[in-house]
């Protein structure tokens, strides 16, 4: 029989096993109160199956290798469970060795490529290493961190795991071990070290053979073991299995010897922050207090503006054209050039009586002598003696000319009105006329970008907490600070482009990290009075012609306690009914054909058809059974009760992993 995932309900097939699991204790307690007995058997399911980590290492690892047997409820007995595929004692394991310069001498990866339990391959690597990545390594000039050349995990086409030179653009979670970053980084950090270099290993492993799937990882001193099994080999199950002597821990009905591995496992996992012991022992349960997880993130902020300005004294910034315009104080005044040979016309004007012996000024309009036509533009230009020199102004249409004669000789000489294709003025070197249509001298604005640095502290309220307390930190994926303890290890400095009006390369030692902090909160849990209601509420509750009718007991906000009775209908639902007492499924199945193949041949050899079904139980919604394509139901929505079914089914599976041979009796 088979579970579908969209059931929801996982834990019935839990406590099928459960059941197996279970019998001792279950006779056991026969004689005794049934209650307490459902009770006990409740504790010591949560104590064995109470987590995923317990589920994979109780069940789901031994249903899958060889390695590691199943055990009752109790922990008396043990038996091989391996059902599907065979495993295998070393699919891959890396060992490795430290240096004196603190780089890894040696990676050793050892491997069993078909899976039969011996090692068939061995690689390792030819030269130190100093960096660890979570898909790869980085060789150093030893005990440095120069000259680094950069590897990816890679394997070929059976499997076989090497190295592939890569960027270091093309590898993620890199991080320094050797001496040039710190002292002891290997040991301190052991377990993180072998698991990365194991994580990488494995996948590329997978990455070439999707087949292969790793069961169980454990780690002893400087080695760490993969288990696995191959998919492609699944057509059955050899034996035996199991450990030879899981009862190495008892002697003579003493149980030293799990004592003592117990202390080894206490002291070995004391110096690890993420080991079980030190998970537990720094809980809030281990050391009595109660509190919340705030997580928060230090974020580094780089932004680049663009400063627009005029660096040359005297010029002003002109933002609608973008550009730096000589004004007025400039040592470059504006001066129109003369006629540009364009086409138009021109003509003479005589000295007008606004200019005297002094100067003056002249409106350059319209009809000065006349309006000559076809030009674009109309200038002036005006030529007087003024101390016996010659003075000439430039002068445009409907501006004013200023002329000007200290010494107060001023001898006109000539007018002249014109027109041409265009506005110029003489500007001086690195200055333009065009850029204001000749308007003015100018040149582009000064661009400058500013690079500017800030650290948006979030964590900055905990960390100044004092009953605030970091448990984990990560900076750029590197963990620094594991289960309340620094790891010594830092990210790589990394490079980040930013563009501004130029594009700039900004490199820094860290550019986020995220924590988690536990802050403590005041006074402690205390449910004795909520027990006390709810034990009021159970003792008197009962059912009476479709109502539920229960006593109930309420504290008042002055601490006085108040009874009060309680009637609430129940609906549809009447005495005795139990159609709410658990979740509406449904049974379907689905035509397949069946021509599993094993030492004997297939099935279809040794059956009149091949012709089965799958069977899957499905949570139902809203009183719909939820059918796949091609499934027909077999019993509809309602409360099903198949555990006959699934005993027997059990109890298949049991003999299955035994040697069904008749030893005694008459056999037929």
């Amino acid at each position: 029989m088979k579970w579908s995932r969209d059931t929801g309900r996982p834990v019935r097939v839990l406590f099928l096993l459960f059941l197996c699991f279970a019998p001792g204790i279950v006779h056991a307690a026969g004689s005794g109160d049934p209650g307490q007995a459902g009770n006990d058997l409740g504790s010591a399911a949560v104590q064995r199956f109470g987590s995923p980590g317990t589920v994979n290492s109780e069940i789901s690892v031994p249903m899958t290798s060889r390695d590691t047997p199943m055990r009752t409820l109790d922990g008396n007995k043990f038996f091989s469970a391996q059902l599907l595929c065979p495993s295998s004692r070393k699919f891959i394991e890396v060992s490795i060795q430290v240096g004196g310069s603190g780089d890894l001498s040696q990676i050793a990866v050892s491997q069993d490529l078909d899976m039969d339990g011996n090692t068939d391959f061995v690689f390792s690597v030819p030269f130190p290493v100093s960096g660890v990545c979570a898909n790869g390594i980085i060789s150093c000039q030893a005990g440095t961190w120069g000259n680094c050349s950069y590897y990816r995990w890679s394997a070929d086409a059976s499997a076989r795991v090497g190295l592939a030179t890569a960027a270091i653009s093309d590898l993620g979670g890199c991080y320094c071990v050797n001496a040039s970053c710190g002292s002891n980084l290997v040991q301190g950090n052991l377990s993180t070290v072998l698991r990365d270099l194991g994580g990488g290993v494995s996948s590329a492993v997978q990455a070439v053979n999707r087949k292969y799937a790793v069961t169980d990882v454990k780690e002893e001193g400087s080695t760490i073991t993969y288990y696995g099994q191959d998919a492609g080999q699944c057509s059955g199950s050899p034996g035996p299995y199991g450990s030879s002597s899981p009862e190495q821990y008892y002697s003579a009905g003493s149980d030293a010897g799990l004592a003592n591995a117990k202390d080894a496992a206490q002291i070995s996992q004391a110096g690890d922050p993420a080991s079980y012991y030190s998970l537990i022992a720094n809980s809030q349960a281990a050391q009595e207090s109660q509190g919340d997880y705030r997580q928060c993130s230090i974020i580094r902020n780089i932004t680049v503006t663009t400063v627009t300005g005029c660096s040359s004294p005297g010029d002003s910034l002109d933002p609608s054209l973008n550009g730096c315009t000589i004004n007025d104080l400039s040592p470059y005044p504006r001066t129109i050039k003369t006629h540009d040979g364009g086409s138009g016309g021109s003509c003479y004007f005589p000295q007008p009586g606004s200019i005297t012996s002094s100067g003056g000024s002249l409106y350059i309009g319209n009809y000065l002598c006349g309006d000559p036509h076809g030009g674009v533009v109309k200038n002036a230009r005006i030529r007087f003696l003024c101390g016996g020199a010659q003075v000439i102004v430039y002068s445009r249409e409907y501006e004013t000319a200023a002329l000007s004669c200290p010494s107060g000789d001023l001898a006109w000489i000539e007018g002249w009105y014109y027109t041409s294709n265009a506005n110029h003025i003489s500007c001086p070197a690195g200055y333009s006329d065009g850029l204001c249509n000749g308007l003015c001298c100018m040149k582009p604005a000064d661009k400058t970008d500013i690079i500017d640095d800030t650290v948006d502290n979030r964590c900055l309220a905990y960390e100044t907490d004092p009953q605030c307390r970091l448990r984990d930190e990560q900076s750029d994926g590197v963990h620094t600070f594991n289960n309340y303890n620094p790891t010594t290890l830092s990210p790589l400095s990394s490079c980040r482009t930013f563009t501004g009006y130029l594009p700039h390369d900004v490199c820094r030692d860290w550019w986020r990290k995220d924590r988690t902090y536990i802050c403590k909160t005041p006074g402690r849990y205390d449910f004795t009075d909520t027990k006390r209601r709810v034990d009021a509420v159970y003792s008197s509750s009962s059912a009476h012609s479709g109502s539920l009718v229960y006593t109930d007991l309420s504290k008042d906000a002055d601490g006085s306690w108040k009874t009060e009775s309680v009637t609430s209908p129940l609906g549809a639902v009447t005495q005795g009914s139990s159609s709410d007492s658990c979740d509406q499924a449904c049974k379907t199945k689905k035509l397949k054909s069946d021509t599993q193949a094993g030492k004997t041949g297939n099935k279809a050899q040794y059956q009149k058809s091949a012709a089965a079904y799958d069977f899957f139980y499905r949570l139902c919604r809203n009183g719909v059974c939820p059918t796949g394509d091609g499934e027909e139901v077999v019993n509809a929505c309602g409360c099903l009760n198949d555990f006959s079914e699934a005993a027997s089914v059990l109890s298949v599976l049991n003999a299955a992993g035994k040697d069904l041979i008749c030893t005694t009796g008459a056999r037929y």
